[in-house]
Protein backbone atom coordinates (compact mmCIF):
# COMPACT_ATOMS: atom_id res chain seq x y z
CA UNK A 1 0.00 0.00 0.00
CA UNK A 2 1.28 3.42 -0.91
CA UNK A 3 0.60 6.49 1.12
CA UNK A 4 0.84 9.73 -0.75
CA UNK A 5 1.96 12.64 1.30
CA UNK A 6 1.31 16.08 -0.08
CA UNK A 7 4.05 18.55 0.59
CA UNK A 8 4.00 22.18 -0.41
CA UNK A 9 6.38 23.21 -3.15
CA UNK A 10 7.44 26.78 -3.62
CA UNK A 11 8.46 27.45 -7.20
CA UNK A 12 8.25 31.22 -7.23
CA UNK A 13 10.45 34.11 -6.25
CA UNK A 14 10.21 35.21 -2.63
CA UNK A 15 7.85 38.02 -1.74
CA UNK A 16 9.08 41.38 -3.00
CA UNK A 17 11.12 43.37 -0.54
CA UNK A 18 11.23 46.40 -2.81
CA UNK A 19 8.30 47.04 -5.08
CA UNK A 20 9.15 50.53 -6.28
CA UNK A 21 12.19 52.65 -6.95
CA UNK A 22 12.31 56.43 -7.20
CA UNK A 23 14.86 57.78 -9.64
CA UNK A 24 17.57 60.23 -8.63
CA UNK A 25 16.92 63.00 -11.16
CA UNK A 26 20.20 64.74 -10.31
CA UNK A 27 22.15 61.93 -12.07
CA UNK A 28 21.20 62.82 -15.66
CA UNK A 29 19.03 61.21 -18.33
CA UNK A 30 20.81 57.96 -19.27
CA UNK A 31 20.50 54.45 -17.90
CA UNK A 32 23.89 53.09 -18.89
CA UNK A 33 24.25 49.80 -20.76
CA UNK A 34 23.54 46.91 -18.40
CA UNK A 35 22.17 43.39 -18.27
CA UNK A 36 19.69 41.40 -16.18
CA UNK A 37 20.87 37.83 -16.50
CA UNK A 38 17.83 36.43 -14.67
CA UNK A 39 14.89 38.42 -16.06
CA UNK A 40 13.13 39.80 -19.10
CA UNK A 41 12.19 43.48 -18.74
CA UNK A 42 9.20 45.39 -20.04
CA UNK A 43 9.54 49.18 -20.09
CA UNK A 44 6.25 51.12 -20.22
CA UNK A 45 6.75 54.83 -20.88
CA UNK A 46 4.26 56.90 -18.87
CA UNK A 47 5.48 60.38 -19.88
CA UNK A 48 7.85 61.85 -22.43
CA UNK A 49 9.81 59.67 -24.83
CA UNK A 50 12.91 57.55 -24.51
CA UNK A 51 15.42 56.00 -26.87
CA UNK A 52 15.48 52.37 -25.69
CA UNK A 53 17.39 49.47 -27.14
CA UNK A 54 19.22 46.20 -26.74
CA UNK A 55 21.91 44.36 -28.65
CA UNK A 56 21.52 40.71 -29.66
CA UNK A 57 24.24 38.35 -28.48
CA UNK A 58 27.16 37.71 -30.80
CA UNK A 59 26.20 34.02 -30.96
CA UNK A 60 22.63 34.74 -32.11
CA UNK A 61 22.66 33.07 -35.53
CA UNK A 62 19.73 35.09 -36.87
CA UNK A 63 21.02 38.54 -35.85
CA UNK A 64 24.50 38.54 -34.31
CA UNK A 65 25.30 41.83 -32.53
CA UNK A 66 22.25 43.48 -34.08
CA UNK A 67 20.94 46.61 -32.37
CA UNK A 68 17.18 46.68 -31.76
CA UNK A 69 16.26 50.22 -30.71
CA UNK A 70 13.84 53.04 -31.22
CA UNK A 71 12.03 56.00 -29.73
CA UNK A 72 9.32 54.85 -27.33
CA UNK A 73 6.63 57.42 -26.54
CA UNK A 74 4.20 57.77 -23.64
CA UNK A 75 1.69 54.91 -23.74
CA UNK A 76 4.07 52.59 -25.58
CA UNK A 77 6.13 49.67 -24.28
CA UNK A 78 9.42 47.99 -25.16
CA UNK A 79 10.41 44.41 -24.21
CA UNK A 80 14.04 43.57 -23.45
CA UNK A 81 14.90 39.86 -23.53
CA UNK A 82 16.69 38.31 -20.56
CA UNK A 83 20.45 38.64 -20.46
CA UNK A 84 20.92 41.13 -23.29
CA UNK A 85 22.84 44.40 -22.96
CA UNK A 86 20.32 47.24 -23.00
CA UNK A 87 19.98 50.96 -22.25
CA UNK A 88 17.57 53.89 -22.02
CA UNK A 89 18.16 57.56 -22.83
CA UNK A 90 15.92 60.59 -22.74
CA UNK A 91 16.39 62.29 -26.11
CA UNK A 92 13.25 64.34 -25.68
CA UNK A 93 12.79 67.91 -24.51
CA UNK A 94 10.72 67.05 -21.42
CA UNK A 95 11.21 64.76 -18.44
CA UNK A 96 10.29 61.15 -19.10
CA UNK A 97 9.10 58.47 -16.71
CA UNK A 98 8.59 54.75 -16.96
CA UNK A 99 7.19 51.80 -15.13
CA UNK A 100 9.55 48.88 -15.55
CA UNK A 101 8.42 45.30 -15.06
CA UNK A 102 10.81 42.39 -14.58
CA UNK A 103 9.69 38.80 -14.39
CA UNK A 104 11.84 38.09 -11.35
CA UNK A 105 12.24 39.86 -8.02
CA UNK A 106 15.96 39.09 -8.25
CA UNK A 107 16.72 39.88 -11.91
CA UNK A 108 20.46 40.26 -11.44
CA UNK A 109 22.11 43.42 -12.71
CA UNK A 110 25.49 44.24 -14.16
CA UNK A 111 26.11 47.83 -15.23
CA UNK A 112 28.89 47.52 -17.77
CA UNK A 113 30.62 50.85 -17.01
CA UNK A 114 30.70 50.07 -13.28
CA UNK A 115 31.81 46.52 -13.88
CA UNK A 116 34.69 47.62 -16.07
CA UNK A 117 35.76 51.05 -14.82
CA UNK A 118 34.92 51.05 -11.08
CA UNK A 119 35.95 47.52 -10.10
CA UNK A 120 37.94 47.12 -6.86
CA UNK A 121 40.65 46.15 -7.31
CA UNK A 122 40.79 47.78 -10.72
CA UNK A 123 40.74 45.80 -13.94
CA UNK A 124 44.18 46.06 -15.55
CA UNK A 125 44.16 49.38 -17.47
CA UNK A 126 46.32 47.88 -20.23
CA UNK A 127 43.66 45.24 -20.87
CA UNK A 128 40.89 47.86 -21.01
CA UNK A 129 42.96 50.15 -23.25
CA UNK A 130 43.54 47.34 -25.75
CA UNK A 131 39.94 46.12 -25.55
CA UNK A 132 38.45 49.54 -26.31
CA UNK A 133 41.32 50.91 -28.44
CA UNK A 134 41.73 53.99 -26.23
CA UNK A 135 44.66 55.51 -24.39
CA UNK A 136 45.33 55.60 -20.66
CA UNK A 137 44.00 59.17 -20.36
CA UNK A 138 40.57 58.12 -21.63
CA UNK A 139 40.55 55.17 -19.21
CA UNK A 140 41.49 57.40 -16.30
CA UNK A 141 38.69 59.81 -17.20
CA UNK A 142 36.18 56.93 -17.27
CA UNK A 143 37.40 55.56 -13.94
CA UNK A 144 37.16 59.01 -12.32
CA UNK A 145 33.63 59.49 -13.69
CA UNK A 146 32.27 56.06 -12.66
CA UNK A 147 33.99 55.56 -9.30
CA UNK A 148 31.41 57.66 -7.32
CA UNK A 149 28.69 55.29 -8.54
CA UNK A 150 30.45 52.11 -7.41
CA UNK A 151 28.35 51.74 -4.26
CA UNK A 152 24.96 52.52 -5.84
CA UNK A 153 23.89 48.87 -6.10
CA UNK A 154 25.37 47.53 -2.87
Amino acid sequence: MFILVASPVQAADPDPLQDFCIADLSQGCVIAPHTHNLATELVFVTAGELYIGFVANSDDVSAPNKLFAGMVKAGEAFVIPRGLVHFQMNNGTINASTINFLNSHNPGISFLPLTLFAAQPAVDPALLARSFAVDQTALSDLAVFWSPFSNVFV
